[in-house]
C-alpha cells in the first residue's frame, strides 16, 4: 500500500484519467461506428466531408479493450444484489481459549460508479467505543478478480484485498497489513458467503505460521 499513496501512484493515476479524457472521443466514434462491428473492408472507406476519419484496426482493438474493461457484467450484477441495510452481529476472537467478544451494528450497501462498485458504511461499538468504517468492493474485467478496500476510524490506513468467487458464490479475498504492535506485514483471508438471500456470513483469518487462526465473524441480516 506504500505506493498507492505515493507518487508513483499519483503519477499512474494522472497517466490514466489522461490517457480516458483522450480516448473519450475516440470511444464515442466506436460505439457509433457499425462499420467496425467486425466488417473487414471498414477501414478502407473514405470519410465524407465532416465525417471523423474511420479507427486504424489498432485503434479499434484499443477500444474494444477499453470496452470490455469499462463495461459491468455478471459479477457486478451479483455484488448489487447485496445492495441494502443490514443488521450485524460480530464476534472477535481475540483468545483462541476464550468465547469470542459479541457486539452489534449496522451497515449500509449501495451500488456506486454507474453499477461498478458496491460502497458499505458500517456503524457499532467495537472494544467499548464507537465503530464507524467504509468498504468498496468491485471486480476487475481485467485481472478477472474481486477487490475490496476498507477504511475505519480504529487505524489510521486502508487494507486491499482481492480474490476470486467458486461456483457457488463464495468468495475468498487476501491481502496484507501492517501489525501495529510489530510492525510486521501480516496475511490476512476473507471468507464471504450466502447462506440465505437476506443473510450473509463473512469470517476473517489471520495467517500464523502454516495456520489459519480465525479472527472474526459478522453476520449481516438484511432489514425488512
Amino acid at each position: 500500500m506504500k505506493d498507492r499513496h505515493g507518487p508513483t501512484w499519483l503519477v499512474t493515476t494522472a497517466w490514466f484519467v489522461a490517457f480516458a479524457l483522450l480516448a473519450l472521443p475516440a470511444m464515442a466514434q466506436y460505439e457509433g461506428h457499425d462499420a467496425m462491428a467486425g466488417d473487414p473492408k471498414a477501414g478502407d472507406e473514405q470519410p465524407q466531408a465532416g465525417q471523423e476519419p474511420a479507427m486504424s484496426p489498432e485503434e479499434a482493438a484499443m477500444m474494444q479493450a477499453w470496452h470490455e474493461a469499462m463495461t459491468p457484467g455478471e459479477p457486478h450484477a451479483n455484488l448489487a444484489k447485496a445492495a441494502g441495510d443490514y443488521t450485524l452481529t460480530v464476534k472477535m476472537y481475540m483468545d483462541p481459549s476464550a468465547p469470542p467478544q459479541v457486539s452489534e451494528g449496522t451497515s449500509h450497501r449501495e451500488m456506486i460508479m454507474g453499477g461498478r462498485i458496491l460502497q458499505e458504511t458500517v456503524q457499532g461499538r467495537m472494544m467499548e467505543m464507537e465503530f464507524q468504517g467504509m468498504g468498496l468492493t468491485g471486480y476487475d474485467n481485467v485481472k478477472g478478480k474481486y477487490w475490496n478496500t476498507w477504511y475505519d476510524n480504529m487505524g489510521t490506513g486502508a487494507s486491499m484485498s482481492e480474490g476470486t468467487a467458486d461456483e457457488s458464490g463464495k468468495t475468498v479475498m487476501m491481502g496484507d497489513y501492517v501489525d501495529p504492535m510489530t510492525r510486521e506485514t501480516k496475511t490476512g483471508k476473507s471468507v464471504l458467503w450466502w447462506e440465505n438471500p437476506d443473510t450473509q456470513k463473512l469470517e476473517m483469518y489471520d495467517k500464523r505460521g502454516d495456520d489459519w487462526a480465525k479472527t472474526m465473524e459478522i453476520t449481516f441480516v438484511r432489514k425488512k
